[in-house]
């Protein structure tokens, strides 16, 4: 035996291959499949139509509010007079935290794991249990309103059980933020990094990460509500101080964070109609990082701190929004520019053109409130600011984002008219809720008051804001008519794997998707728009 042989028992064990990629389990056939799905495109889907629904709802609540509003006569709608300033919480609260953030949870769940490469989202249980709990702490927030609860509220049960839901939904959308900031941080595919990830993504990134310091903060300040509330109400005012500490959801810069994830999709959608790849993406990126920290806004404790808003760091943050805002406006315009001659104008342009508008608006509006001799804070100005991000940013970009990614999520394209009647509803429809808003901001009327003194100017531009809201509720009931024909009509135009010619790597597979994303596995990314280079690559052979 020489000194190189070994015996049998010896031999190095082989090296071990490469772990395999994560199985992904078959989803059950019929409800019981949507039931205990952890497929993150189910998942997002719940998210999204669960939001549209609860959108409806606050609508149509953000609607009686302004009837009240623009009647002398109050209480015609509800009664007693009292009830007003609760239907007028619940659709602040509703539409921020039951309807547009869910949204754009919802896309993000099911679009960044394949817009980074991935064949599922992270921790894919507890994205389905925030789904869930984001379902049941809604319900509930619903219920403690029907007991006469939330801030305010003449029922004390009712009111812990508002403290108690708002904590949970609170805690359910925060789950999903982090399934979505773990997923885009770890499981991109190869090559890709974080400076070449989508901009929808990044801003969904960004925006999680947001939210993962901001909700934290919530409900930290809902247990000591509860707890003031439950044993003695000595300390933060019981059920009539409620609103008071949450007041902060509701204004600027906190109202920016929400409508973050609009400016991403507007940012992937302009480049595929310009025909161009994006100018200067990096500039891009820290643009909207800077939006993500210039929206942080739990420090505006305004309960605790009346005067926090006229302090420098407040002014600030909100002055120095229109700086990435106005970045982002150019670098959008020069790549529309560059593609002029080859642009396509279709709807998902056309609402992301809209929402870009929007957010110049919002920011513009929100830099004005720090101009002290205007005296703006607390009137219907804050409103407007609120409704200029949430809807004007929030809600139509909601509205893009689905024109764009529904063929992918279905496989069919939607209807161009439809499309077109949406648009001019949510163009007027969000003019209409937010300047009369302004206007009346600027003559003084306060924010969410009914019994004012009114004046005929006042009473009429009231009345504008209520035909806002109808335009709006017309708009979104159109999209949902389309979104079921176009899924339940096999007629319906198929859109095939890349109808728009994307850029980025959702447009790589079928639409919609197979259960594993990805059918084979993805070339390593050397870019950041791989399915345009692999276009251009092509055409060049």
């Amino acid at each position: 035996m020489t000194m190189t042989e070994m015996r049998p028992e010896e031999v190095a064990a082989p090296v071990a291959a490469p772990p395999p990629e994560p199985e992904v389990l078959a989803q059950p056939a019929g409800l019981a499949g949507w039931l205990t799905t952890t497929d993150h495109k189910r998942i997002g889907l719940l998210y999204v139509v669960t939001g549209l629904l609860f959108l409806l709802g606050m609508l149509v609540l953000t609607g009686i509010v302004g009837v009240e509003q623009a009647d002398p006569a109050t209480g015609t709608l509800v009664a007693p007079v009292g009830a007003v300033g609760q239907v007028a919480s619940l659709a602040a609260i509703g539409l921020v935290l039951t309807a547009v953030v869910p949204i754009w949870l919802g896309l993000a769940t099911y679009l960044v794991p394949l817009q980074v490469g991935a064949h599922g989202i992270a921790y894919p249980r507890a994205a389905a249990a925030g789904y869930w709990g984001y379902l049941l702490s809604a319900s509930l927030l619903l219920a403690s309103y029907a007991m006469n609860g939330g801030p305010g509220g003449g029922d004390p049960d009712g009111v812990e059980l508002f403290l108690l839901a708002l904590g949970l939904l609170a805690v359910s959308l925060l789950l999903g933020s982090i399934c979505i900031a773990t997923t885009a941080l770890t499981m991109r595919v190869a090559g890709m990094d974080l400076r070449q990830v989508p901009f929808q993504t990044w801003s969904a990134l960004v925006g999680a990460v947001m939210l993962m310091v901001t909700l934290p903060v919530l409900v930290a300040e809902l247990v000591l509500l509860y707890l003031d509330h439950h044993y003695g109400q000595v300390f933060l005012g019981g059920a009539d101080g409620v609103l008071g500490y949450l007041g902060w959801l509701f204004l600027q810069p906190q109202v920016l964070l929400f409508a973050l994830p609009a400016v991403g999709v507007v940012a992937d959608v302009v480049p595929v109609f310009a025909g161009q790849r994006q100018k200067s993406p990096g500039v891009i990126l820290v643009a909207i990082g800077a939006l993500g920290v210039l929206g942080f806004g739990a420090f505006l404790q305004t309960g605790l701190i009346p005067d926090v808003r006229t302090q420098p760091l407040a002014i600030g943050m909100t002055v120095a929004a229109v700086v990435p805002v106005l970045v982002l406006l150019g670098l959008w315009g020069r790549t529309l520019a560059a593609g002029a001659a080859a642009a396509r104008l279709t709807p998902a342009l056309l609402f992301a053109l809209t929402t870009a508008a929007f957010l110049l608006v919002a920011v513009a509006c929100g830099a004005v409130t720090v101009i002290d001799p205007f005296d703006l804070r607390g009137t219907t100005w804050d409103t407007a600011v609120l409704y200029a991000f949430v809807v004007g940013v929030g809600v139509t970009g909601a509205f893009t984002a689905l024109h764009f990614w529904v063929p992918k999520m279905s496989g069919r394209k939607l209807s161009v008219g439809a499309a077109a009647a949406q648009w001019f509803a949510v163009l007027l429809g969000g003019l209409l809720l937010v300047v009369p808003s302004l206007i009346t901001g600027g003559l003084g009327q306060p924010a969410g008051a009914v019994d004012y003194p009114r004046e005929t100017a006042s009473t009429f531009l009231n009345s504008l804001t209520v035909v806002g809201v109808v335009l709006l509720l017309l708009a979104l009931a159109v999209l949902l008519i389309d979104l079921f024909r176009t899924v339940a009509d096999p007629a319906s135009p198929r859109a095939g794997a890349d109808p728009w010619r994307g850029h980025t790597l959702e447009w790589a597979t079928s639409s919609p998707p197979p259960l594993a994303d990805f059918d084979a596995p993805l070339p390593a990314v050397t870019s950041d728009r791989p399915v345009l280079d692999a276009r251009e690559a092509e055409a060049a052979r």
